[in-house]
């Protein structure tokens, strides 16, 4: 058995004292010290470390201008760095960021501390080399695109490939370019491809007609041929059109058929939705306006809260993945591309993958899924957090490469908003680092957005009932009746858990319901009465 290399430190600080100790402390991995910035540079240059711990203040070129040279070479950007000095003013803080380190300490600095910020750096840093080695071979063959002959497909079978590949991966025979995407004009059992639509991680889709129902519009997604040729992936496409195919709900997008080219190409049919997605609508018109916001969060909520009752997490939930289409009620949202779904059962027990391979986009990952532990429905609740975190500011909630990112997320949640929407208090709970101190299932989250609507007298696009109890919006119109007892421990819970994980200093005091203000005044009445009674009777006496 194969022992697993150890992890390399680079320590650089002037003082022999500080380099000694850390490299007792450190005897877990394997050390090499630097007495000043030059020395640190040529150390990196001539075998780059797996992480720098280095100190500010020495002589020549100090350590804010070690890690700002670093971040600006390619070949050393994603080394992390961990600042540790005596300087611990905010000013110094701020330097060290736009520097480019990925942690800052001051000293002295608790040795439990210390291990634990080094163990998330690396742990980062290790998830997205795991990243980088799944798309190596597509990373190298990506090439510019041509005039002419941009379409890169098997001259026998038609299958389509995004990289550059000596063969076929499914009949052997060339692969060559076109400059029409030979599966246009094809027809695939009942199904006439007209165009190509568009491009995504593991296919492409095209918009189709019927043979029999010649108005209707299909979108047919096809797996690239290199994807296609390998197990795994064939399997994870048709996982993706099975759970699919089991969440019959107007918030994501139907699957109506799944079938095998002659040539053995997996493809699957799917409702066309034209429109725009959230990604698109966010780089032209962000931020959004409070109303049309929450409307989105609360249909994406809604179809999570489906496919989670069902078993099923989306694990990709970002703005590219949601489709915005028009209709005579308002904007309405779908939901695209479960294609790395997990299905919750005994034998998944919530992980991630057989082989630990984190999935998704890290902007909007949870911090459970960079660390590959067991995740849950609140998995997606963080990612539709950072997706209306995006819709109100335009810009993601963590800003820096993957791996800053990964690493910030792991321990910290972003800056919270400003706004007096009273959105700040949920995309702060959905955005916590800790499962837990999330809202618990997508109903929660739509009861917080409902309440916050109604505050506001701003009544949200609402998705078509599938529920055959599913309440209206209190946005629209509160109702004179109590709701049930389910859908009111939902509403008291939500805005309570909220509350609980703001920073007091920010932390605006939530306006009480109408419902809370009737009970509190018929409570002081109540009180005024018998206390009237009391003083007539003590009068008598």
């Amino acid at each position: 058995m194969t022992a697993t290399p150890r992890s390399t430190i680079l320590i650089v600080d002037d003082e022999p004292y500080n380099r000694d100790l850390l490299v007792q402390e450190l005897e877990e991995y394997d050390t090499r010290v630097a007495s000043n910035g030059e020395e640190a540079l040529a150390a990196v240059a001539k075998d780059p470390p797996d992480l720098i711990l280095l100190d500010v203040m020495m002589p020549g070129v100090d350590g804010f201008e070690v890690c700002r040279r670093l971040k600006a070479e390619d070949g050393t950007r994603l080394i992390p760095v961990v600042i540790m000095t005596a300087l611990g003013a905010t000013e110094d803080r701020i330097r060290g960021i736009e520097a480019g380190a990925d942690d800052f300490l001051t000293k002295p600095v608790d040795d439990r501390q210390l291990m634990a910020r080094i163990r998330t750096a690396l742990r980062a840093k290790h998830y997205l080399e795991r990243k980088l080695d799944a798309t190596a071979d597509v990373a190298k063959s990506v090439r510019a695109p041509r005039a002419l002959g941009s379409v890169r497909a098997c001259s026998k079978c038609s299958a389509v490939y995004s990289v550059e590949v000596p063969g076929c991966a499914l009949c052997g025979s060339p692969v060559t370019y076109f400059d029409k995407d030979p599966f246009v004009g094809r027809t695939l059992d009942r199904y006439s491809i007209l165009e190509r639509w568009g491009v995504g991680g593991m296919g492409c889709v095209y918009v189709a007609s019927h043979a029999t129902l010649k108005d209707q519009r299909y979108a047919i997604k096809i797996l690239y041929g290199e994807l296609a040729g390998q197990r795994e992936y064939a399997e994870r496409f048709a996982r993706e059109a099975d759970a699919c195919a089991r969440l019959n709900h107007p918030n994501i997008v139907s699957v109506l058929d799944f079938g095998t080219t002659p040539e053995r190409i997996d493809y699957m049919v799917m409702e066309f939705v034209p429109g725009r997605t959230l990604r698109e609508v966010i780089q032209a018109e962000a931020p959004l306006p409070f109303q049309r916001a929450a409307s989105i969060a609360r249909q994406i909520a809604s179809g999570l809260s489906f496919a989670h009752a069902r078993g099923i997490i989306h694990r990709d939930v970002k703005p590219a993945n949601v489709m915005v289409m028009e209709s005579d009620l308002g904007e309405r949202v779908k939901l695209l591309d479960f294609g790395i779904v997990l299905e919750l059962s005994p034998e998944t027990s919530g992980r991630l993958t057989a082989t630990g391979v984190a999935l998704g986009t890290p902007v909007y990952m949870a911090p459970e899924q960079i660390r590959d532990v067991p995740i849950g429905p609140t998995a997606d609740l963080y990612a539709l957090g950072a997706t209306l975190y995006e819709m109100i500011t335009g810009r993601p909630p963590f800003d820096g490469n993957a791996l800053k990112v990964a690493a910030t997320k792991l321990e910290m949640s972003p800056e919270p908003l400003r706004t007096t929407t009273g959105l700040d208090r949920l995309v702060w709970s959905l955005l916590s680092p800790r499962p837990e101190d999330r809202p618990q299932s997508g109903d929660e989250v739509i009861a917080t957005l409902d309440a916050i609507a109604a505050e506001h007298n701003a009544p949200l696009v609402l998705s078509a009932s599938v529920f055959d109890d599913e309440e209206p919006s209190s946005a629209a119109a509160p109702p004179a009746a109590a709701p049930d007892p389910p859908t009111a421990r939902v509403r008291s819970a939500a805005p309570a858990r909220i509350e609980r994980t703001l920073p007091s200093a920010s932390a605006p005091r939530p306006r009480e319901a109408p419902a809370a203000r009737r009970s509190y005044a018929a409570l002081l009445a109540g009180l005024a009465l018998v206390l009237a009674v009391v003083a007539v009777a003590w009068a008598m006496r």
